[in-house]
């Protein structure tokens, strides 16, 4: 058998959270490997919604505060965006569903994607009061 076979047999066996779980720990080995100083540096924001509107959108300042977050920095990443909380309640649940019966699993899911939208809605609408008020 050679590689691509191999590769393709034990791709075919992970299942989607598997997958969701790979890419997840993934992005956060790079988030945590990223230099905090480069982050806080006064770099040119990417968002679209910053540039076409002026103000920030729910996830700006997300990937500094996961970052600090990363690094123990708990205050620090709420200054940055307190969505922090409820997106790291999303990211506990993903590692936490290989452990849990699935019924509590999916109340779990189900409370944190509703925490996490509910959240973004809350701050969007808090930063353009704030930015029209």
């Amino acid at each position: 058998m050679n590689h691509t076979k191999l590769e393709l047999s034990l791709l075919s066996r992970l299942s989607p959270r598997d997958i969701s779980t790979i890419l997840l720990t993934s992005g956060l080995v790079l988030i945590f490997l990223i230099p905090s100083n480069y982050l806080h540096q006064d770099h040119t924001s990417y968002c679209i919604h910053k540039y076409l509107f002026n103000f920030e959108c729910p996830g700006c300042g997300m990937t500094r505060a996961l970052n600090q977050l990363l690094h123990g920095e708990f205050r620090q990443a709420l200054i940055f965006n307190i969505g922090i909380i409820p997106f790291a309640v999303f990211i506990v649940q993903q590692y936490f569903s290989y452990v849990l019966p699935e019924y509590a699993n999916e109340i779990f899911r189900k409370f944190s994607i509703q925490f996490l939208t509910l959240s973004l809605i809350i701050i969007y609408i808090y930063r353009t009061i704030q930015y029209f008020g």
